[in-house]
């Protein structure tokens, strides 16, 4: 009888670590369905507001052109002041072509970054050189124009 009872105490704390594992596997299988969809909001919210930023600057280019076309018609200002007008929406449509590219290339930096594809150093080195610079004259740019406002 003690057998038979130790036996079915045995089987039962069995039954019991197996439930207690099952409970857990499904407890963390859950947390992983949480995180997953976190991550997952997290990319597309991102996807979402990167789309947009482009339609916004796609948008702002053909403003640009427009605005140059109608410049180079004006046949009231002078040919220089018509050139440095022209000239300066130019400057801008580089400008923004410029930044969007940065913004690419930082997705892809950080995209190796998390693979951990450290193999490319030169690349990592060219890309730190170069948002720096984006820095430098930003500040450069703030401070020639007077903004009072920090970075």
């Amino acid at each position: 009888m003690r057998v038979v009872c130790a036996v079915l105490c045995l089987g039962l704390v069995g039954a019991l670590q197996r439930e207690q594992v099952a409970q857990h596997a499904i407890k963390l299988h859950r947390g992983r369905s949480a995180v997953a969809k976190h991550a997952w909001s997290w990319v597309s919210d991102n996807c979402r507001r990167l789309g947009s930023l482009i339609r916004q600057k796609n948008t702002a280019i053909k403003k640009l052109a427009v605005a140059a076309a109608a410049v180079g018609r004006d046949h009231s200002l002078s040919d220089p002041e018509r050139l440095f007008q022209v000239h300066t929406l130019e400057v801008f449509q580089k400008e923004l072509n410029e930044s969007e590219r940065s913004v690419f290339q930082a997705v892809v930096g950080l995209q190796r970054a998390l693979q951990g594809d450290y193999r490319d150093v030169v690349n990592m080195k060219e890309s730190s050189r170069q948002r720096l610079e984006a820095l430098r004259e930003a500040a450069i740019k703030v401070r020639a124009g007077g903004a009072e406002q920090p970075l």
